[in-house]
């Protein structure tokens, strides 16, 4: 197995429905994991206290600036885009804000995007059975 150590998390291409595979029109996604999860929320904390629960457990109450941290994440998870038009045919900027807006407001282009990056471990997985073949 080889592992690219320059981009360990690197984004995947899927076309957009109803583009043909080999369309150069879609998305690239990749799933967010605990590196850049991590610092994401430092980059979003706002506060953090210790708090004690009844009987004197102690816990910690964490606030974070959640409209940066959906922008964050979704800049992270969609890489870029090619060929996503608005209603007048303008072509739409892959920018971080268009970004958290598209993936908190649409839920269809939400839920394609959510189901190209929870397919992402069975391509890997198939692109190694495949390497290990030949």
């Amino acid at each position: 197995m080889k592992i690219n150590l320059k981009d360990m998390n690197p984004g995947v291409f899927f076309p957009w429905p109803g583009e043909m595979a080999d369309s150069k029109s879609g998305i690239t996604v990749r799933p967010l994991n605990a590196s850049a999860l991590k610092r994401i929320n430092a980059k979003t904390l706002l506060k953090e206290k210790i708090m004690l629960a009844k009987g004197g457990i102690p816990y910690k109450d964490i606030l974070y600036d959640e409209k940066l941290k959906e922008i964050l994440v979704a800049d992270y998870c969609i890489v870029e885009w090619t060929g996503l038009e608005d209603d007048n045919e303008d072509p739409i900027e892959c920018t971080p804000e268009n970004k958290a807006m598209i993936m908190g407001e649409h839920p269809q282009l939400m839920e394609f995007v959510s189901d190209k990056i929870d397919s992402i471990p069975e391509i890997i997985k198939a692109k190694e059975e495949t390497e290990t073949k030949n």
